[in-house]
């Protein structure tokens, strides 16, 4: 009886008043906790519940955000978490970030603020995904700290790497050299190689010397040592040499106040000791000298000065009274009046490289200006100088010279100006090039869309039954088409070569046919205009050359073009001839001869220049761009070749250029490739295309191509209706616009791949053939691609491989 009593009292529910207690105090807790908690209820990600921490971090109140969507409460935070809450929510997996920058409003501007974030989901008594609950803190303090202490850091190295003084770390009682800037690797002679290693160990010729003593005991007691003018042997190209030094030893300490290593500041006098010592044995000759040089100076224009650190009393050459406008006779000049006729900006810094140079005894050199004492011109000067010391160490003159450098800081002004301006002209004509390329680009793809819907349907109406008339008009249509064609494919061309991306194939071909084919494709035009057309061919050359037959056909179609369209009557000569023959290569010329207009002698140089063209009038009176030639010359020179061109004006003209081709060895497998109708693999059949486009011209003329192939097929007007269609439905192959609205094809194929981890081979139809969509194209899964206007049989062919 008690056992039923004790299951009746475990099932027995909640008491309502405690629950309530219960919810208010986790509500509390949450309120205060000093973690940011928010939650998200449903895929909107409304906010259900917010605490303080979270309402100080966004600056807005309870009512302002309670029970409403995140991203309208902060849109700023849609792109950086959109995609995060998403997986979270679908997913069900939980996320973690640290220091993940946001960009927060709560100044009225953005402001990027650091987070770490734990992203839970929240999941009902059945388990289902109901919502998300994040838990943060605020970093942005600690991080904006650690980046100010990095940049310090970085800022300090690289002051230490370009002080004039040497510098060194020596860590460790080992004296292990951690840093030396290059001052102090000149100094040791040894380079680079002394880093990381024991100073001894670098420096071998320092065990004898003082030095390690000096050091070891600044170690062990961390009294700072200096030294003045203190004699060091080092070994410069293998041969010992005597060194002269003012060193300063400075222990430093880590948090604990331990000696972690020593600071080195060093300042070679080598120079200036022995200079002194010189002076001091031989005192008289060096006052001969002096005079001398007094009076070369004042040739030169050079003012010497001395200054008694005593009595403040300056001595100067004439030449130095004379550039600072006071009279070359005045005997009473002092250090004030050196000092007062600098201008007030460079007062500062020249007066602290004089101080400079007494702490850390050593050559003293300063620029500075001064305004001239008896007319107040400003005069760039140059000082050099040095302190000179007793036998017990204290200074008691500072003598040096000083250079009037006014003009060589015109020069240095101008140069820095005129470097400005070509930088600044260089980026303007780099931006220039820039914005001509993608002009070219984007004006390829916009013609070549319509085109597509043209041709191809000119091809579709070809194939149907049509009187004669009908037939003429469609072929007009057609050749018109092809035309502008061949335009489009020279203004593409000249995009990829000035950005330095044309590609070039090595494919086996028949030069003998690929120019019959040629020369078939003018015989129209030819007879049209009562031409006599004349093919010389070398039967020397070898029937099967290994190169790009494309790139022939277009240098031979511009050639060929320009000389029936500037030819009126008379004969057009073809000649192709084999100038040299090696074991693997052969090198052709082909001539193109024509009786017409001829180019003008000054327009011969400039003939092969983009949108040049050899008469005002040519382009209004036989059209084009001018810039068939240009491509031209581009195309064979890129494959190695040269091309010229001989002409006299009413007489005509001969263009010739010469190609080396690699001859086609007898075991190659290479299959020539030759035009074939198209023809239907009756064993393919149930072939199912999902059709990505947005134009529904376009649309029309795939669904009648798929259609002439028999393949079933389902059309998507942009990526994300093809998604949803790929969701619901198998298909065999997907052929992909890789510009559309909402979600274009390369945004589409990357979510195919990744997302869904679907393989379907997808060909891309792109309109812009450039290197650059080719090389996108491969890089986010595409199999292959296929250029507008439509290749039938091209298209057909690389459905089938990709099926196979």
């Amino acid at each position: 009886m008690e056992n039923s009593k004790n299951e009746k009292s475990k099932s027995a529910p909640l008491d309502p008043i405690l629950m309530d207690l219960a919810e208010a105090k986790f509500q509390n807790l949450i309120s205060q906790a000093p973690v940011l908690i928010v939650t998200y209820h449903g895929p909107t990600f409304i906010i259900q519940t917010v605490n303080k921490t979270a309402l100080n971090i966004w600056r807005k109140s309870y009512d302002e955000i309670i029970n409403k969507p995140l991203f309208e409460v902060a849109p700023e935070l849609e792109n950086s978490l959109t995609t995060i809450l998403t997986d979270i929510y679908t997913s069900g997996e939980p996320y973690i970030s640290y220091e993940i920058p946001v960009e927060i409003k709560r100044t009225g501007k953005p402001d990027t603020a650091y987070f770490n974030m734990v992203y839970q989901p929240l999941r009902d008594l059945d388990n289902l995904i109901y919502g998300i609950i994040v838990i943060g803190t605020e970093v942005t303090e600690t991080v904006n700290a650690r980046k100010l202490i990095e940049e310090n850091e970085k800022r300090f190295s690289n002051i230490l790497s370009q002080s004039l003084m040497a510098i060194a770390i020596f860590e460790g009682p080992d004296l292990v050299v951690t840093f030396a800037n290059e001052q102090m690797l000149n100094v040791l002679g040894k380079g680079i190689s002394v880093l990381n290693k024991p100073l001894l160990e670098g420096v071998p010729e320092l065990k004898d010397q003082d030095f390690p003593q000096l050091l070891a005991d600044v170690y062990t007691t961390g009294v700072v040592h200096e030294g003045f003018e203190t004699k060091a042997i080092l070994i410069r190209d293998g041969i010992p040499v005597d060194a002269y030094f003012n060193f300063m030893y400075q222990p430093y300490r880590d948090v604990d106040d331990s000696i972690m290593g020593i600071t080195v500041l060093a300042t070679v006098v080598t120079e200036q000791v022995l200079a002194k010592k010189q002076i001091e044995k031989n005192n008289v000759e060096i006052n001969k000298i002096a005079r001398h040089l007094k009076l070369a100076t004042d040739s030169a224009k050079v003012g010497i000065w001395s200054l008694d650190l005593i009595s403040s009393k300056l001595e100067w050459s004439n030449m130095h009274k004379v550039m600072w406008g006071y009279d070359e006779n005045r005997e009473d000049l002092t250090y004030e009046h050196w000092h007062k006729v600098i201008v007030p900006e460079d007062k500062e810094m020249a007066l602290r490289k004089v101080e400079g140079a007494k702490v850390f005894p050593g050559m003293y050199e300063v620029d500075y200006r001064i305004s001239r004492a008896n007319d107040g011109v400003i005069v760039w000067i140059k000082s050099t100088g040095l302190y000179h010391y007793d036998k017990f160490g204290i200074a008691h003159t500072f003598t040096g010279i000083s250079i009037d450098i006014s003009e060589q800081k015109r020069i240095d002004a101008e140069l820095t100006e005129a470097k400005q301006k070509a930088e600044a002209d260089k980026k303007i004509a780099d931006h220039a090039v820039m914005a001509k390329q993608q002009f070219l680009s984007n004006m390829s793809h916009e013609i070549r869309t319509p085109m597509n819907a043209i041709i191809g349907f000119t091809k579709v109406l070809m194939k149907t039954d049509l009187n004669e008339k009908q037939k003429e008009y469609l072929q007009a249509i057609k050749s018109s088409g092809d035309t502008l064609i061949v335009l489009i494919d020279d203004i593409l061309d000249l995009a990829k070569v000035d950005a330095g991306k044309m590609i070039f194939i090595n494919a086996p071909f028949k030069m003998s046919q690929s120019i019959t084919t040629i020369l078939h494709l003018f015989e129209t035009k030819i007879q049209e205009k009562n031409l006599e057309l004349v093919k010389e061919y070398d039967s020397r050359i070898p029937e099967i050359l290994l190169g790009d037959s494309v790139r022939l056909h277009q240098i031979m179609i511009n050639l060929l073009g320009n000389a029936i369209k500037f030819t009126a009557k008379g004969i057009i000569n073809v000649s192709i001839n084999l100038v040299s023959e090696e074991d693997e290569n052969v090198t052709v010329e082909i001539k193109v001869t024509d009786s017409g207009i001829g180019i003008p002698e000054n327009k011969i140089a400039s003939i092969f220049e983009n949108f040049e063209q050899a008469h005002t009038i040519t382009s209004s009176l036989y059209g084009g761009t001018g810039l068939g030639l240009a491509i031209v010359k581009q195309l064979v020179e890129k494959q190695g070749g040269t091309i010229s061109v001989k002409s006299k004006v009413d007489e005509g003209s001969t263009f010739s250029f010469t190609l080396s081709y690699q001859k086609k060895q007898p075991d190659s497998d290479s299959n020539v490739e030759e035009d074939r109708e198209l023809e239907l693999d009756n064993e393919i059949k149930n072939i199912k295309v999902l059709v990505v486009e947005d134009v529904k011209l376009n649309q029309l003329l795939l669904r009648t191509i798929l259609d002439d192939f028999k393949f079933a097929w389902d059309m998507a007007d942009n990526g994300k209706i093809a998604i949803e269609k790929i969701q619901t439905n198998d298909y065999d192959i997907i052929l992909m616009d890789l510009q559309m609205p909402i979600m274009n094809g390369f945004e589409t194929t990357e979510y195919i791949r990744n997302k869904m981890n679907l393989q379907t081979p997808i060909i891309a139809l792109t309109a812009d053939v450039t290197t650059v969509d080719v090389e996108k194209c491969k890089s986010v899964g595409m199999n292959d691609y296929i250029s507008k206007p439509l290749d039938e049989k091209l298209l057909y062919t690389k459905i089938l491989d990709l099926i196979k």
